[in-house]
């Protein structure tokens, strides 16, 4: 297992492998941008195992799946404006995992926006949601299976 880091300005994000964690820290100012890969010397893992969930045969082997940290964007989501910024090029993939790990609170209209307006604009794309608290869960069926409008 190992990690990767890409640093940019004053701004580090990490996924960290072994804590089998993703998170954002303010840093110390660097000009440019430092990407920084470390992988244990007796790792397994081969390249097609990395690939797989993402370019599926089901897709034809091409990247048509990917899976959105929602944590990232902010633990607390709770407008229009919020949830605009998640779906940005997002477009583009068949399939989208939302995973809310570590995110304790949304409101309706960023439930609407991603679950209802933008779905509706996309009615090809599945979006699938992971590690969703419960009451996050509750905001999006009712705004699912009522067609909350805004």
């Amino acid at each position: 297992m190992g990690s990767v880091s890409f640093r940019s300005h004053k701004t580090e994000l990490t996924f960290d492998n072994p804590k089998q964690d993703i998170y954002v820290q303010q840093r110390k100012f660097i000009r440019g941008t430092k990407v920084q890969l470390q992988i244990g010397i007796n790792s397994r893992k081969h390249l097609s195992d990395i690939f797989k969930p993402y370019a599926p045969e089901e897709y034809g082997y091409s990247f048509q799946k990917t899976k959105v940290h929602v944590k990232l964007y902010l633990e607390s989501l709770v407008s229009r404006s919020e949830a605009k910024r998640i779906p940005t090029g997002l477009d583009r993939f068949r399939e989208i995992i939302l995973d809310f790990k570590g995110v304790n609170k949304t409101g309706q209209g960023f439930a609407d926006e991603i679950f209802r307006v933008f779905q509706n604009r996309n009615p090809e794309i599945v979006i699938k949601r992971i590690n969703v608290f419960p009451v996050i869960g509750q905001m999006i069926r009712h705004v699912v299976e009522n067609n909350f409008n805004h």
